[in-house]
């Protein structure tokens, strides 16, 4: 299962991504890159990421998703469920 949910996401560490007109936000898990760190990764933490004169640009969010693109991840999750349910 969890090979199946790493295979279906862009990114290795990305739990959950949501495009939000032309900004996309991810969810994530980051290593800090200390030598001596036990308990990395760190996370997961939303990072929102666009384009910009041509580059891909990032910037951290923090725990909890903005409000508008929050309502718009949790709407595409209940779908989900929802399609998943079984028929009666």
């Amino acid at each position: 299962v969890v090979q199946e949910r790493r295979a279906s996401m862009p990114h290795p560490g990305v739990h959950a991504q949501q495009t939000f007109g032309s900004i996309t936000f991810r969810y994530e898990t980051v290593r800090c890159g200390k030598a001596n760190c036990t308990r990395c990764p760190h996370g997961p933490y939303w990072y929102a990421y666009w384009k910009e004169g041509g580059r891909t640009r990032s910037r951290y969010v923090g725990r909890a998703l903005p409000e508008k693109a929050r309502e718009v991840h949790e709407a595409k999750q209940r779908e989900k469920l929802e399609k998943h349910k079984p028929q009666e």
